[in-house]
């Protein structure tokens, strides 16, 4: 499950630096963060929805930014 994206982004990192890590799969409720901005690249808030699964109840994956960025070499002005 994923919340803030961190043990993701921490995957992601890893397998940057050379880790075998042949695919990362994140897991998503209600509050879609993660999945919304992945598919469709909106980034904005939505409501905060509680669920059974509070450690994922977030509207603001910080992680992903972090992912997002080195994902583009960097470029601030595309994430």
């Amino acid at each position: 499950p994923t919340g803030a994206f961190g043990n993701c982004c921490g995957g992601y990192l890893a397998r940057r630096m050379g880790l075998p890590i042949a695919k990362i799969i994140a897991a998503t409720n209600m509050n879609d963060i993660v999945t919304r901005t992945l598919q469709s690249g909106d980034l904005s808030y939505g409501p905060n929805v509680a669920t059974h699964s509070p450690a994922m109840d977030i509207q603001f994956a910080y992680n992903l930014e972090r992912v997002l960025w080195f994902a583009s070499g960097g470029d601030g002005a595309t994430v």
